[in-house]
């Protein structure tokens, strides 16, 4: 392929792209949520404090879900929305594969017992 022939593919896609990323990112988050899915690969961003132990839960969905979770802090980006969007495309996939709600059922093993 020519370099023009490569240089025209670039901005002609970039051309495209570029809406999508600027106008709506929310679903430029989908999409790389789809993608990331369809690898195999989970991952779920938190914010704020959760009830229980944030290591427990953290743990338990790796170990019995293979789903990396991580912390984005206590206040809330301005890209926010994306990763919401992000995060939802995620459960969803990981609500059907499993047939329950895993992120309760993992919060709730996370909370301290009493007796």
């Amino acid at each position: 392929m020519s370099k023009r022939r490569r240089l025209g593919l670039t901005l002609l896609g970039t051309l495209l792209l570029t809406p999508i990323y600027i106008y709506a990112p929310s679903l430029w988050a989908r999409a790389q949520a789809r993608r990331d899915v369809a690898r195999g690969v989970y991952h779920i961003t938190e914010y704020g404090l959760r009830a229980g132990d944030f290591r427990v839960y953290r743990d338990l969905m790796l170990k019995e879900y293979g789903v990396h979770v991580s912390v984005g802090g206590c206040m809330l980006p301005a890209n926010y929305e994306q990763v919401e969007a992000y995060n939802k495309v995620v459960r969803d996939t990981l609500n059907r594969k499993y047939r329950h709600d895993i992120s309760a059922e993992c919060a709730a093993a996370s909370l301290p017992h009493r007796s």
